[in-house]
């Protein structure tokens, strides 16, 4: 029942990341996971491309001259840089998707989901108590 309870709070929290909502172009599998009983998403991007200014290569606190999570085109990239005088950094950012699971068997099944489905960097962790 713990599970249940924290897949709830997880689906009524409000979304905090700076897009506040989830991509289009893996909106219809996070609806698909989190209708499954044993799961819930916390985290997901389906990938993106970044121009931004920072002297530290950070996300938090640097100034985004552009972001895409679809096709990108070097007209795109020149306008963004064109808009802005110094240095900035072209940066992508792979698919990433974060999922809780009810137990460490269903975390099984949905890591051997993964590999079989070509995302070789998929993995498991385990929280101090176990899950």
């Amino acid at each position: 029942m713990a599970f249940l309870n924290q897949k709830k709070m997880y689906l009524e929290k409000i979304d905090l990341s700076r897009k506040s909502s989830i991509d289009e172009h893996i909106l219809e599998l996070v609806k698909f996971i989190n209708n499954l009983e044993s799961y819930v998403t916390t985290s997901s991007c389906s990938g993106r491309i970044i121009v931004f200014t920072n002297s530290e290569q950070k996300k938090k606190g640097c100034n985004w001259l552009f972001v895409s999570h679809g096709i990108v085109s070097s007209e795109n990239i020149e306008e963004a840089l064109n808009s802005h005088s110094g240095s900035a950094v072209l940066k992508f950012e792979p698919f990433v998707m974060h999922v809780r699971c009810s137990s460490i068997e269903s975390a099984q099944k949905l890591h051997t989901c993964s590999l079989e489905s070509g995302f070789r960097n998929s993995g498991l962790t385990m929280n101090k108590k176990g899950y």
